[in-house]
């Protein structure tokens, strides 16, 4: 139960900040939706660089490291954007958005570990 509350929880988050950032960068920033979409760029690339690290991970030390890698890297990101406004710098939006993307890839692999984890074998 504690790996489907967490999933949730930081499945939740990601909707959130997709959504809250694409409503930033198009009403506030005036961009494209076009735009907006290369601007999430380094939320992919972030993401394909560190998923299989958190596979490794996870069969190295187990669900826990990653995890709380996880929760600093998105607690992190979340607070880069307490200082968004509309004069921003895009490269600044650049860097939250990899940060995010790192932290949500580090999420996946230990929460799919530790929900299967306690089934019986023949599951």
């Amino acid at each position: 139960t504690t790996a489907t509350i967490t999933a949730v929880s930081a499945f939740a988050a990601w909707g959130a900040f997709l959504f809250m950032m694409s409503v930033y960068l198009q009403s506030e920033r005036g961009f494209s939706a076009m735009h907006t979409g290369l601007i999430y760029l380094p939320i992919a690339v972030g993401a394909l660089l560190f998923s299989p690290l958190s596979g490794r991970l996870v069969g190295r030390f187990g669900a826990r490291p990653s995890l709380v890698t996880a929760g600093v890297l998105i607690t992190a990101a979340a607070s880069m954007l307490t200082f968004l406004a509309a004069t921003t710098p895009v490269w600044q939006l650049l860097v939250v958005f990899a940060v995010f993307g790192i932290g949500f890839s580090m999420v996946n692999a230990p929460i799919t570990n530790a929900a299967v984890s306690g089934m019986p074998l023949d599951r």
